[in-house]
């Protein structure tokens, strides 16, 4: 419906397809997800893997990676669930939405990356994109090992959603994927007083960062991407917990080694 309440039309959502090849169309559709985000789950399966891969981290509700890639099991519903608005001032059209929504995607990613790599990724994306408007299946080529030109297919996400980029974090997360520097940081204790984000606190870190209040130990971070590394050195087990969720919301964290200072 649109901004006075007049409904338009009626959006189907894509039939569920619990198949090899669907996490690597994910990645191939931008880390956008595939299907909806309305949904009904089982107690055991919200608190077991919907709370850490939808709520907290902000990522599709169906899909797992954290040692493997898992998807869940869904049933698609033939009855209409939710009253959607469409309009020109929908969050997701403003600069602070789509940075609020590109982390996720990003991040979907990335942990994506981990495990597919797409030949030909553009062409690819471009015919999935015309098949796709025609309603006609579309199986990717893919192998399964990790992609190789991350900054590419990154800087190529981030593109579809700025024209103009001029995000800090954004920028130097291409560039932590295009310097591959076998390069070690350390980290000195972390301060209880750094607040530490989650995929849903992406709002609030948008507004720190354009505001200049982020958290020092991110700022760190963000300044040390630039030049790219793979390992962190950090002073005991607290900080390389704190760490495994500081690189996971900047979206490195499949690709570098968190260790403690010996």
């Amino acid at each position: 419906m649109d901004d006075k309440s007049i409904f338009s039309g009626i959006q189907k959502t894509k039939k569920y397809k619990k198949r090899k090849y669907i996490p690597a169309l994910q990645l191939l559709w931008l880390g956008r997800n595939l299907y909806a985000d309305t949904f009904v789950a089982k107690e055991k399966v919200f608190h077991e893997k919907i709370i850490n891969n939808y709520i907290n981290w902000n990522t599709p509700f169906w899909l797992s990676y954290e040692n493997k890639v898992e998807m869940l099991n869904v049933k698609k519903v033939d009855f209409f669930i939710i009253r959607y608005r469409v309009f020109d001032g929908n969050y997701i059209n403003n600069e602070i939405g789509k940075l609020n929504v590109i982390n996720g995607e990003l991040r979907t990613s990335i942990n994506l990356m981990k495990y597919y790599n797409i030949p030909f990724y553009k062409l690819q994306y471009i015919m999935f994109r015309a098949l796709n408007k025609l309603k006609i299946n579309y199986i990717p080529l893919y192998l399964k090992k990790e992609t190789k030109n991350k900054a590419k297919i990154l800087k190529f996400i981030i593109n579809k959603r700025f024209y103009d980029l001029n995000n800090k974090f954004l920028i130097n997360l291409i560039k932590f994927y295009e310097n591959k520097n076998e390069r070690t940081i350390t980290i000195n204790k972390i301060s209880k007083d750094n607040f530490l984000y989650y995929g849903k606190d992406m709002r609030k870190f948008n507004n720190d960062l354009m505001n200049n209040t982020v958290s020092n130990i991110y700022k760190n971070i963000i300044d040390e991407m630039e030049k790219g590394f793979t390992k962190i050195i950090v002073v005991d087990e607290e900080d390389k917990e704190k760490m495994l969720i500081i690189t996971k919301f900047l979206c490195i964290n499949p690709f570098i080694k968190i260790e403690i200072a010996l």
